[in-house]
């Protein structure tokens, strides 16, 4: 799921001028989860455990080089 919501962030910038060859998707959400299972499943409330979830649906985005050339 979380590879689908990089595909969906990479779409909408497309959508909006950037060039998709600068663009990399890369799902990491299950693989790399800010807050652990067992850390969400101790937490008192279920708001709590919901509001970790959202911040495990995460995007973020790294700029690697400033020296893009279109071709």
């Amino acid at each position: 799921m979380s590879q689908r919501r990089a595909e969906t962030c990479v779409n909408y910038l497309v959508e909006r001028g950037i060039e998709r060859e600068r663009l990399q998707p890369l799902g990491r959400g299950e693989t790399m989860p800010l807050i652990s299972d067992a850390a969400i499943a101790a937490l008192a409330t279920e708001e709590e455990r919901e509001a970790a979830h959202q911040m495990n649906r995460r995007t973020v985005f790294r700029i690697t080089s400033f020296d893009y050339v279109p071709e």
